[in-house]
């Protein structure tokens, strides 16, 4: 029970995942499909908790090791000064885009399956913080070096809606046809560009003009 075995088990249940959920995907199910018996995913794994996090890990740690080693050369060439905001999209950004066109089956699965997730209970997202977490958290610090004015609940709350956009673009972006007759949205060597100034805009935005309430809309309230 080599190399070939558990990539056999990581593939058919990064399959499984993605089309059913984590929830609803068993360990025969995954054995199944992965011709291999059940002691040899416990035998690997030990447990479908770990599998999760093995084939979130699979594909996470290459994109978050060329996010790094971007941010680390946009460092270098600063020269001691905070590093742009464009520089700072493009590390964060590129990477997983760059995954979605060099292997499309594969980066395709994936951002399938982090949706997925993003919709299922504790455990999924226990460990999607832990292999995301401490990558936002890098990324989290360079904006605030780059955004020194931007108050810190400004700051969370961008990153967070950076994070949905790329997310939200890399599973739905090319099933999406937001104007009825134009055909999908493509995502090809021009998105970025567009995802990076979109972004940049928003976190320029002075606080005091986001947190302005629109006058001409009426605030809706919920009765119990």
């Amino acid at each position: 029970m080599g190399a070939g075995t558990k990539k056999r088990i990581l593939d058919a249940a990064e399959r499984l995942f993605a089309d059913r959920g984590y929830a609803s995907t068993s360990l025969r199910t995954i054995t199944k499909a992965a011709g291999v018996n059940l002691a040899a995913v416990h035998y690997h794994y030990h447990s479908k908790d770990v599998l999760l996090d093995q084939v979130i890990d699979r594909r996470a740690s290459e994109v978050n090791r060329m996010r790094l080693e971007m941010l680390d050369r946009f460092r270098r060439e600063a020269r001691g000064r905070p590093v742009t905001l464009e520089k700072i999209m493009e590390a964060f950004l590129a990477p997983a885009f760059h995954m979605l066109r060099t292997y499309p089956k594969i980066g395709q699965r994936f951002t399938r399956l982090m949706g997925r997730l993003h919709a299922e209970g504790d455990l999924p997202h226990q460990i999607m913080r832990r292999r995301f977490g401490p990558i936002v958290k890098v990324f989290h610090d360079a904006l605030q070096e780059s955004l020194p004015k931007l108050p810190p609940g400004d700051l969370a709350w961008r990153t967070h809606f950076m994070i949905g956009a790329m997310a939200h673009t890399l599973r739905w972006g090319q099933q999406m046809e937001i104007t009825p007759g134009a055909g999908p949205l493509l995502i090809d060597e021009g998105l970025l560009p567009r995802l990076i100034a979109f972004l940049c805009a928003g976190f320029r935005v002075a606080p005091e003009s986001a947190h302005r309430r629109p006058s001409s809309q009426k605030i809706l309230k919920v009765k119990p």
